[in-house]
C-alpha cells in the first residue's frame, strides 16, 4: 500500500462510523469507535464520543500499521497496510 492509497482508502471514509485500533507501544492497544469527521492532508480525525473526544493520525500510522481504521456498519475491507 502506498501514502496515496491510504489517503485514498481514508478519504472515502468521511462522515462514516468507524473503528480506530492504536497501537500505543509496549503492548498497549486502543480500541475506540467515532466518526472519521476530517481528512486533511498528511492526518485524519476520528470524533468519538469519549475521552479524549478527538483522536488524529497521520496516513504514515496505517502504513507502518500502528493504526487500523475499519468501517462499522459497512463490510468493506478494513484500511491497513497490507
Amino acid at each position: 500500500m502506498t501514502l496515496e492509497a491510504a489517503r485514498l482508502g481514508i478519504s472515502r471514509l468521511v462522515g462514516k462510523r468507524v473503528k480506530l485500533k492504536l497501537n500505543g507501544g509496549r503492548r498497549r492497544m486502543r480500541c475506540c469507535e467515532g466518526v472519521l469527521a476530517e481528512a486533511h492532508s498528511n492526518v485524519f480525525v476520528v470524533r468519538t464520543e469519549g475521552i479524549p473526544s478527538e483522536i488524529s493520525c497521520s496516513y504514515v500510522d496505517v502504513l507502518c500499521g500502528d493504526a487500523v481504521v475499519c468501517p462499522c456498519a459497512d463490510k468493506s475491507p478494513p484500511v491497513t497496510a497490507k
